[in-house]
C-alpha cells in the first residue's frame, strides 16, 4: 500500500473490519448470540486501538510509562475541565488549590 500511495498519488480504498463490543441497541442482549469471553478476547485483544498500542510498543514508539503519565494527565484534564465547566454555568464556587493559576476568567 505505500508503494502505492507513494508514488501514484491517487485515491486507495482501504477495507477495514473491527468487531462491535456493545450491543445494538438497549433491547439487544448480545449474550444471547455470543459468549462473554468472545466479547472479552475483542475488547481487549482484538480492539484496534489495543492493537494499535502493541504496534507502538513493539516498535518503541510508545512505552508504559509514557501510557501511564497520558492517561493520568487526561484524566486530571477531564476532571479540571468538568470541574471549570460547573463551576461557570451551574455553580459559583471556588477553584482548588492549585488549579487557579492554570485557568483564570
Amino acid at each position: 500500500m505505500k508503494l502505492s500511495l507513494s508514488l501514484f498519488f491517487r485515491p486507495v480504498l482501504i477495507e477495514a473490519m473491527t468487531y462491535r463490543i456493545g450491543h445494538h441497541s438497549t433491547s439487544d442482549d448480545s449474550s444471547a448470540y455470543r459468549s462473554v469471553d468472545e466479547v472479552r478476547y475483542w475488547d481487549k485483544k482484538g480492539h484496534p486501538i489495543a492493537r494499535f498500542a502493541s504496534y507502538l510498543l513493539d516498535k518503541g514508539l510508545w512505552s508504559e510509562d509514557q501510557e501511564k503519565e497520558w492517561k493520568e494527565k487526561s484524566r486530571k484534564d477531564v476532571r479540571f475541565s468538568s470541574f471549570w465547566i460547573l463551576k461557570m454555568f451551574v455553580f459559583e464556587i471556588d477553584l482548588p488549590a492549585g488549579y487557579g493559576s492554570i485557568c483564570k476568567r
